[in-house]
């Protein structure tokens, strides 16, 4: 995937004044990138991995642990999303995501039910994966098959979505301290998708 992260790293280098304000190149410097894809839907062991994730959920003591687990197999469900949009398999992409919308509907569930001194914990721990995961989509999606990436963009936005409700639920502070994080993911993202049309 170097081309086209060559790509908009040629748009990244852009004059100061662009992208005074935006934080830029560092808001997500500490940022570890998406695992290599292990098993993946197109495998018939998959479905043992989904049985072992959910007794793992079922088992784990309170919601911190709960989220805990949800945010590693949201990232490893990106991984093998992304790995089968490359593959060009649609059904198999298709699997991926829908397992990452159900630990996501579980995280989201979390937040909201957890006690009232945890609540914001967890949700800023939510808020802050889901823009990595946006923002880690969004770096990779002009590398993808042109054919096949659409999924990907649908679910991009559709992470954006969720995050947007996931932050109205945040104390000011912790909202403005996302700022720049937010401005880089929506640049990210525009830039993305122009770097996508350029490179078919």
């Amino acid at each position: 995937m170097m081309r086209g992260r060559a790509a908009l790293l040629g748009l990244v280098l852009l004059p100061a004044s662009v992208m005074a304000g935006h934080g830029l190149l560092n808001s997500f410097s500490d940022l570890q990138w998406l695992p290599a894809a292990g098993r993946t839907p197109d495998q018939w062991q998959y479905r043992l991995d989904t049985w072992r994730e959910q007794a793992a959920l079922l088992l784990a003591d309170g919601a911190d642990a709960q989220i805990a687990l949800c945010l590693d197999y949201m990232r490893d469900k990106l991984a093998d999303t992304e790995a089968m949009v490359a593959k060009q398999d649609r059904v198999a992409a298709a699997v991926a995501i829908t397992r990452y919308r159900a630990y996501l509907a579980h995280a989201v569930t979390l937040t909201q039910s957890a006690d009232e001194a945890g609540s914001p914990a967890l949700a800023e721990r939510l808020g802050r994966a889901l823009l990595e995961h946006q923002y880690m989509l969004s770096v990779d999606f002009p590398d993808l098959p042109p054919a096949s990436r659409a999924p990907v963009a649908e679910l991009i936005d559709e992470v954006g979505k969720v995050y947007t409700t996931v932050r109205g639920t945040l104390p000011r502070a912790i909202k403005e301290s996302l700022f720049f994080k937010e401005e880089e993911v929506r640049w990210s993202w525009e830039m993305g998708k122009r770097a996508g049309e350029e490179l078919p």
